[in-house]
């Protein structure tokens, strides 16, 4: 199962009790009508009802549905709080390990790997459009500077951590102004790799990880 998708689903939920479309003690539509609605399969509905049970939103009544559990609206805000707060510290986290990554990238990288994050950024730039996945084409982006160290030790801290790094890209920073801007931070990291300036790759990848952040701040 996707799982970015289910937390989409999650989410999408969550803004339906939130504006008030779902108040407390209301029944959850069927499980068919919110799979059509949301596009998805009713696994991915079921899955997601099951993450929502699990913080206090919602409630199952044998034999009767799932319902919007009292107290809905304090788990969503406290569960922000907490998402809020994780999320901060794996920027923080990305501010001290990215950069170091860039300028030892720009030392080593070689034509090939320079030509293969080109394609990426085209990939990019075309993925509104053909539908290709924008969250992995940016972890495919982040991914390549790592291989391009040429240090497989970091690399393979760099995997291991890919999972608590991917945290950062929720869908909620995600919109077409910030897509761009995104598209625009990764083509200043790449002409800074292309130039081997070990320097210029860390600044821009930090202003990079600075303008992520800011999107996280700018969230209402």
């Amino acid at each position: 199962m996707d799982n970015k998708r289910h937390d989409e689903i999650v989410s999408q939920i969550e803004g339906l009790i939130k504006n008030g479309q779902l108040k407390a003690g209301e029944r959850l539509p069927a499980e068919r009508f919110l799979a059509e609605k949301f596009q998805v399969s009713r696994n991915t509905v079921r899955e997601a009802i099951k993450a929502l049970a699990e913080s206090g939103i919602v409630a199952s009544r044998r034999g009767s549905g799932t319902f919007v559990a009292e107290g809905a609206l304090r788990h969503i805000v406290e569960g922000a709080s907490r998402q809020r707060t994780r999320l901060n510290e794996i920027f923080e986290l990305r501010k001290i390990f990215e950069p170091q990554i860039a300028a030892l990238a720009a030392k080593r990288i070689t034509r090939e790997q320079l030509a293969e994050l080109g394609q990426v950024l085209e990939e990019q730039a075309k993925a509104k459009e053909s539908g290709v996945n924008e969250v992995e084409l940016d972890e495919r982006f982040h991914h390549l500077i790592a291989q391009a160290t040429g240090n497989r030790a970091l690399l393979d801290l760099y995997e291991t951590l890919s999972g608590i790094l991917g945290e950062s890209r929720i869908s909620e920073l995600q919109s077409k102004e910030r897509y761009l801007n995104s598209i625009d931070n990764h083509k200043k990291i790449l002409k800074a790799l292309s130039c081997q300036s070990e320097k210029e790759a860390a600044q821009c990848m930090r202003r990079h990880m600075d303008q992520v952040e800011q999107n996280l701040d700018n969230l209402t």
